[in-house]
């Protein structure tokens, strides 16, 4: 009989501690991925994304690209001139090299009072948020443009969790919609 009740005793223990064991490998792997809340995407380089904005403009909404031939350099940032008195404007991670080499970290979509409502506005700047990430739709997009307005005032960004920020900015001369990159440290 003792023998009996000991092996239970020992059998009921082994179960415990292999239990415990699982809940405190999950509890550890848990803790080694933290969530992340604002994705992450892959550097890319200045010319490369102006030209997958540029190629998304021509295929999708029959609006004038960003002019490369435009292009010019002021305060550290590539300006490119899309339409009167509105530019697609890239800020590079480091000081500026070249296009071919630096390395995207915000995109904005600026304009001026004069074109503060015009309609491409917001097409430019969905189109822009899509070259920034191709998993966004169409629609997601346009969630964070309207988000990143209704945000403005607190300084904030909206975000959907795929990479991008997507802010909003005024001054008194002039707008932007700012599409900034979040990469992995």
């Amino acid at each position: 009989m003792k023998k009996v009740l000991f092996s239970f005793l020992i059998i009921l223990c082994t179960f415990s501690l292999i239990g415990c064991g699982k809940k405190e490998e999950e509890v550890k792997e848990k803790e080694q991925e933290p969530e992340n809340p604002i994705g992450y995407v892959e550097k890319d380089t200045v010319e490369n994304l102006v030209d997958q904005f540029n190629a998304l403009v021509l295929d999708t909404s029959g609006l004038g690209p960003a002019d490369k031939e435009s292009l010019t350099t002021k305060g550290g940032l590539y300006w490119y001139s899309i339409d009167d008195n509105i530019y697609l404007v890239v800020n590079p991670l480091d000081a500026l090299k070249d296009p071919k080499e630096d390395i995207v970290s915000s995109m904005r979509i600026y304009f001026t009072e004069k074109t503060k409502d015009d309609p491409q506005i917001p097409v430019f700047t969905r189109l822009l948020i899509m070259a920034n990430n191709k998993e966004i739709s169409r629609e997601e997009a346009d969630k964070l443009i309207s988000e990143s307005k209704d945000v403005a005032n607190d300084n904030l960004t909206s975000n959907n969790g795929k990479g991008i920020s997507v802010g909003y900015a005024e001054t008194d001369d002039h707008y932007e919609y700012q599409i900034i990159r979040n990469y992995k440290e």
